[in-house]
């Protein structure tokens, strides 16, 4: 008896363990009913498609399909009706696989154009159609007829108002990388200027990363150099590199907030081993946690809004002729498959969301081989406090983000940082001398003036001759004044001018002629917040708080007068949030040592300024002189000379690289070595591509520095503006850059200094 009592407990644990192993395979998956979505339709209901874009290609209001597929589909483009149908169709007269397809207005003709990438028959390479008018399509010019290229983006990496391409080399691992072709705005183009020449990658997606107001690049490698890349973009068209993310083949690529903390993340389709997700920390570092599922190989992954419980839900699609697989994001932090009546067999790639038949909800919409284009048209959307709210005021793309007009391969603006608002617009109308008035001022004859506001004090003098009796008057808080014949005047937003002229008609209905001239006494209304790493000094009114705007004033101009910056501020990375949610991180040395205005923010009524601190961590290197793009660049554990002069964009036409200088440890005590640039890239003489640290600054000179004293000594104000930008704000405030003439070869007053040859 015992023994059988022995067997049964063997033989019920024997069944416990069984099911607890097998808990996985055998545990519930949550059916969601009735369906977020109608049944799948579509504008090809057979085929063997790879790629998606969706755009309003005929500006009628309602978004089109462009499907890339494998030949005889090759490039298909479907225009909708905005019910969910589609009334007409045009197939482009390509022979060759159409890889990737992305779509925006490459010519700025208003209407949507096609770039893609395309295999086959010597048919190879990235092509562009441009748009006409009754859906007629005509070849435009190809950044590049060569080359085996995968995935495809438009993007204005360099910030110049014209759209760029950027795309996924797969040729090989010696003839491969990431190219980026920047656009002229008709439909041509400049010249590349990618990251990287080597290894194969499958996809590239842009994104601003970090939360510099620059897009960025995360690119998808393969093959046995295969893995996931950062580059963080200069915004003018320039690309440092950083660590690799994780070795690994990926597919596709998508940046989305995955975990809806403000941020956006990257979601990646993977060879065999499940959707990967990186979760960014709003500076641009990335941590890989938990994945939906680490087996099984997929082409793309997407965020989107379906449930009802107001959490994150992935779509990723399966190339192991598993349909569609969906994970939602439970209260415990992990994701849990959910069942949303997707088809569970098939092989599908690239997706795409975007409102298809106009009722507000975000459609799925997908390319499969074998099964064509089909759409899920969605029957109710994210309710309460969902993603759309939140992360429209982060600046991140919602989770629908595809309304008519728009395209889900075009990068919009990069968002900041920050919690709340939209990005700022980047055009130079807003930002540089062009601007003409906003809450502080308005021009009046050509001339910015201050607007009056509640609580200033005026002063109105009453001229008789040439004898005038002054009157200080306080505006009220109404933004009303009373003074002599005039009462309850609203003068809240009037100049001084304008003030002047409406006193004077209402005196000349009593006095004769008069003459009236208007002051501002005291600024009280006009109010902005300068908080973080701002100097406090003795004796004047400066360091963070509230202070009042005058007049139009710049960020610069108003940074100096309150103190300057800390030497320890980081002045690449200041934060301006506006009264009306809206945010920007400028970087205040591209306007010091380039003369880019577009980083000296016109101040407005309300703004909040954060100048943050360098951390202790970050490893940086500054790179001045004749390159391309003077700049402060990170760095990561090693970098050497040349590496540093390739992120600044490599050297300008006047450049002397055999007399490239190396400073080291600031004013105090500074090192200056040398190092034989021309030397390294005619005879390989790698001695010469010395190892930097951080802090240090690449000098390209224009001519050849024979007396290193007497360099320092013409250098240091650049070195002051670039260690200690408060102490030398007198000698930038005004002008439009730094501009310093280094050389010579005599001295009379040598200078205590440690030459290192």
């Amino acid at each position: 008896m015992k023994t059988r009592k022995t067997q049964v407990v063997m033989l019920s644990l024997f069944v416990l363990g069984l099911l607890a192993a097998t808990g996985c395979a055998t545990a519930r998956v949550e059916t969601m009913n009735p369906p977020p979505w109608l049944p799948a339709s579509g504008p090809a209901p057979q085929g063997q498609y790879m790629g998606i874009a969706l755009a309003d290609m005929d500006s009628d209001g309602t978004l089109d399909v462009a499907a890339a597929g494998v030949r005889p589909e090759s490039l298909a483009v479907y225009y909708g009706d905005g019910t969910g149908g589609y009334w007409d169709t045009v197939s482009l007269p390509l022979h060759g696989d159409v890889r990737s397809v992305a779509a925006g207005d490459i010519n700025r003709d208003g209407l949507m154009d096609l770039v893609f990438s395309i295999q086959g028959e010597g048919n190879v390479g990235v092509q562009a159609w441009l748009a006409g008018p009754d859906h007629t399509w005509t070849q435009g010019t190809s950044p590049i007829q060569n080359g085996n290229y995968e995935g495809v983006r438009l993007a204005d990496v360099n910030r110049d108002g014209r759209l760029d391409v950027i795309a996924a080399n797969a040729s090989s691992e010696t003839q491969g990388g990431v190219q980026v072709w920047l656009g002229d705005g008709q439909g041509g183009w400049l010249k590349e200027s990618g990251p990287v020449n080597i290894h194969r990658y499958m996809d590239a997606e842009c994104a601003d990363l970090n939360g510099d107001g620059n897009l960025d690049l995360v690119a998808a490698g393969t093959g046995i150099h295969g893995q996931l890349r950062v580059w963080l973009g200069d915004g003018a068209g320039g690309w440092s590199s950083t660590e690799a993310l994780e070795d690994g083949n990926y597919n596709r690529l998508s940046v989305f907030d995955a975990d809806w903390d403000g941020h956006p993340d990257i979601l990646a389709g993977t060879y065999r081993t499940g959707p990967a997700i990186f979760y960014n920390d709003g500076l641009g570092n990335f941590e890989r946690r938990l994945r939906p599922e680490d087996t099984g190989s997929y082409w793309k992954v997407l965020v989107t809004a379906l449930d009802d419980t107001a959490r994150p839900v992935i779509v990723a699609s399966s190339v192991d002729s598993k349909g569609l697989a969906t994970w939602k994001l439970s209260d415990k932090g992990y994701w849990e498959r959910v069942d949303y009546q997707l088809p569970d067999q098939g092989v599908y790639y690239d997706m795409a969301r975007g409102d298809m038949d106009n009722d507000g909800h975000c459609d799925l919409v997908t390319a499969s081989l074998g099964e064509g284009v089909k759409v899920w048209l969605a029957t109710r959307d994210t309710p309460g406090p969902g993603p759309s709210g939140q992360l429209a005021r982060a600046g991140l793309p919602c989770p629908c983000d595809c309304g008519a007009g728009q395209t889900a391969s075009a990068a919009q603006e990069p968002a900041p940082p920050a919690q709340g608002g939209q990005v700022m617009p980047l055009s130079s109308a807003q930002v540089q001398d062009d601007i003409t008035e906003n809450k502080v001022f308005t021009s009046v004859s050509g001339f910015p003036e201050y607007r009056v506001g509640p609580t200033d004090v005026l002063t109105i003098t009453l001229w008789k001759g040439i004898e005038g009796s002054k009157h200080e008057v306080r505006v009220r808080p109404d933004g009303k004044i009373s003074f002599g014949f005039v009462e309850d005047l609203y003068v809240n937003g009037l100049t001084p001018t304008q003030l002047d002229d409406i006193l004077t008609r209402e005196f000349s209905r009593f006095v004769r002629k008069p003459q009236i001239e208007i002051m501002v006494e005291e600024f009280h209304s006009r109010e902005v917040t300068f908080m973080g790493a701002i100097k406090v000094l003795p004796f004047r009114n400066s360091g963070p708080g509230i202070y009042q705007l005058r007049g139009k004033t710049t960020l610069y101009e108003m940074l100096s007068l309150i103190g300057g910056p800390e030497e320890n501020a980081d002045v690449k990375r200041v934060a301006v949030r506006r009264n009306n949610g809206d945010q920007r991180v400028v970087d205040l040395y591209r306007f010091i040592i380039q003369g880019d205005k577009s980083q000296n923010l016109i101040l407005d009524e309300g703004d909040y300024v954060f100048v943050p601190r360098l951390s202790e961590s970050e490893r940086r290197v500054y790179v001045v002189g004749e390159v391309v793009h003077p700049g402060v660049y990170r760095i990561g554990p090693t970098a050497n000379v040349l590496e540093s002069v390739l992120l600044a964009g490599g050297f300008s036409g006047m450049a002397q690289p055999a007399s490239t200088k190396i400073i080291r440890g600031g004013l105090e005590k500074p090192e200056v070595f040398s190092s034989d640039l021309a030397a390294l890239l005619s005879a390989n003489d790698q001695s010469e591509n010395l190892e930097l640290q951080s802090g240090d600054i690449v000098y390209v000179p224009r001519g050849f520095i024979g007396d290193v004293h007497v360099f320092l000594q013409k250098i240091s104000p650049l070195l002051n503006v670039l260690l200690y930008p408060g102490r030398f704000r007198d000698e930038y405030m005004y002008s439009d850059a730094l501009r310093l003439d280094i050389g010579g070869t005599q001295t009379n007053n040598p200078v205590n200094i440690n030459v290192v040859p």
